[in-house]
């Protein structure tokens, strides 16, 4: 490992804490800050939905240029700045017109941060040797940290301290970023082919189908579910159920690497999603505060692992040149078109206020998504 290799943990574990807690910090309160601004309950359930549609068409545009240009890491430092630019828009903005294009123009920024961070983690962690988790893992701390302060100051102060917190982070983690090393973008032969190869490979197809059917209940938890928490229990009580899954995923992001290894990536996911059946079952009936927030524990299998599997199986499928575009299918088809349909679903389900029959769709579309994964050979995204 080279001196300029091990300087960049640092950095990369400073931009994920920083990046992902701004997301933590305002992101799960949305729908609060949307119906604040004037619009009513099924429209803020439309606008969300509409977000995941623009990270549909960006990503893969961002990432794919990443990849053509030689240059992941450059294109990363544009975006994160056009993020922290853009959401100050959404801050200074006054209609619910003017709020719903600033946030549709943030997300086209901020849409292709998560793949084009994960291929320069992935690029790093191929080198150092370092788990790809161990340095995602200050990412999810950072969502810890900025959720439980978020639910506290939402209780008594409303979503507006929320909004400056992640203005913050949303500069921490443009400095950091741009403390990277960035070799000088340059544009190299057409990927395209090897593209259009990649987006119809059938081991990479299942994974996005059973990730399609997890974003059934992951979108409306992180959109949905701490609204409809705060409503019956308070912001603290939903800040920190939020926290307790968070913290479990914490410990999952740092030392699961060895059992994805011996389980397989592919019966990693499988397990992952029979266990989201208990936890989105428990959302859908349970009335307690207590049984509902620790239930949120079990996030350390409906997300971290299922996440940390997902992105090792799509880059071995990927050839070395399109490691940003294999990330950026992920979060176009899965965290933007699932978390659409997803979301669409909910709006018509009723929002906010239809939290439990969302729920119950969605502990079946884990099933299925466990029967997909659980009938995969093993090990054949390395064939």
């Amino acid at each position: 490992m080279s001196d300029g290799e091990d300087r960049g943990a640092t950095p990369l574990a400073a931009f994920y804490f920083a990046w992902i807690a701004a997301i933590g910090a305002f992101g799960p309160f949305m729908a609060s800050f949307l119906e604040g601004r004037g619009l009513g309950a099924r429209s803020t359930a439309w606008v969300l939905a509409a977000l995941p549609l623009v990270r549909v068409v960006v990503t893969p545009l961002w990432t794919y240029l990443a990849d053509l240009v030689r240059a992941p890491t450059r294109v990363l430092q544009w975006v994160s700045t056009g993020s922290l630019v853009t959401f100050a828009l959404v801050a200074l903005a006054h209609t619910p017109a003017q709020v719903a294009a600033a946030v549709l123009l943030y997300t086209v920024f901020r849409a292709p941060v998560g793949a084009l961070a994960d291929a320069v983690l992935l690029a790093w962690s191929q080198r150092t040797g370092t788990a790809f988790g161990r340095v995602r893992a200050f990412g999810s701390a950072g969502y810890l940290v900025a959720t439980l302060a978020a639910g506290v100051l939402l209780d008594g102060h409303g979503p507006w301290p929320a909004l400056a917190l992640a203005a913050a982070l949303l500069a921490l983690a443009t400095v950091c970023v741009r403390s990277l090393p960035a070799a000088p973008a340059h544009r190299g032969p057409s990927l395209w082919p090897s593209f259009v190869r990649l987006a119809r490979d059938p081991r990479v197809l299942r994974v996005l189908a059973a990730g399609v059917l997890q974003q059934m209940g992951l979108a409306p938890y992180d959109n949905l579910f701490p609204t409809w928490f705060a409503r019956r229990a308070g912001g603290a009580w939903s800040g920190a159920s939020i926290a307790v899954g968070v913290a479990c995923e914490v410990a999952v992001m740092v030392w699961a690497r060895p059992w994805i290894a011996r389980v397989g990536p592919e019966r990693t996911m499988a397990l992952s999603f029979a266990m989201s059946v208990l936890r989105w079952a428990v959302i859908a009936r349970a009335e307690s505060p207590w049984v509902l927030g620790l239930t949120q524990s079990l996030h350390a299998v409906a997300f971290a692992t299922y996440f940390l599997a997902a992105v090792e199986l799509l880059d071995r499928a990927a050839p070395p040149e399109l490691r940003a575009s294999a990330q950026g299918i992920q979060y176009t088809v899965v965290f933007g078109g699932g978390s659409a349909l997803a979301l669409a679903i909910g709006g018509a389900l009723g929002g906010v206020e239809g939290v439990r029959a969302i729920f119950a769709l969605a502990a079946v579309c884990s099933g299925l998504a466990a029967v997909l994964m659980a009938t995969a050979p093993r090990g054949e995204a390395a064939a």
